[in-house]
């Protein structure tokens, strides 16, 4: 009887030896597979950022070159960067484009979006798809872009950011013609600060500052 005990016992402590080291293996295989899984969506937020601060610099890219590519756009449309054959440059298109990368599909787009100013402190309020800015001043030689890259189920990322005119896409803002035709013009930004003249016209009055009439 002690002999069946003794057996009984080292059973006993073996099917619980097996058991720990099965839960011990599961707990380990978990650990392991939310690790690869946290290193795998890591992996692709990476490439979905490094997507998205491409297309940003394709879009930094025209502008420098022809800052009305991008201005004349729709605002608030979707778009994305393709390359144009001839002549060879990125243009933008409207719709979404779908990147696969690592058998997985990225979905990467933009929108453009006027920006309004404070008309006192000449401070960004606000963007809009709009061209008016209600009380406030249109911006036209800024926008904000908007850079949007989706992947699997729910995953994204986004950012905003402001694009500038460049200065060798600088022209002279003017809004008051009050000083009459005969005078020349001018088109660099710093040079035409105040300036209310023009070369000529037909047809028109000037007398109101800010204010063209026909006559």
């Amino acid at each position: 009887m002690k002999r069946l005990n003794e057996n009984g016992q080292i059973l006993l402590e073996m099917i619980l030896a097996v058991a720990i080291v099965a839960v011990i293996i599961f707990l380990v295989s978990q650990l392991t597979f939310v690790s690869l899984r946290g290193q795998k969506s890591g992996g692709e937020q990476s490439t979905a950022s490094r997507l998205g601060q491409e297309e940003i610099e394709i879009a930094r890219s025209v502008m420098a070159s022809s800052w009305t590519d991008i201005f004349n756009s729709s605002k608030g449309v979707d778009y994305y960067a393709s390359r144009q054959v001839s002549p060879t440059r990125f243009i933008f298109t409207t719709g979404q484009e779908i990147i696969t990368i690592s058998g997985i599909p990225f979905t990467r787009k933009v929108q453009f979006f006027n920006i309004c100013r404070d008309s006192s402190t000449g401070d960004i309020v606000s963007f809009t798809s709009s061209v008016n800015c209600s009380s406030n001043i249109l911006d036209s030689s800024t926008l904000q872009v908007n850079l949007n890259v989706t992947w699997a189920t729910s995953q994204s990322v986004s950012w905003s950011e402001y694009l500038t005119r460049s200065l060798s896409n600088r022209i002279c803002r003017q809004s008051d013609w009050s000083g009459g035709a005969g005078a020349g013009t001018q088109s660099d930004a710093s040079a035409c600060a105040g300036w209310t003249t023009y070369n000529s016209a037909t047809n028109i009055n000037t007398g109101t500052v800010g204010l063209i009439k026909l006559q």
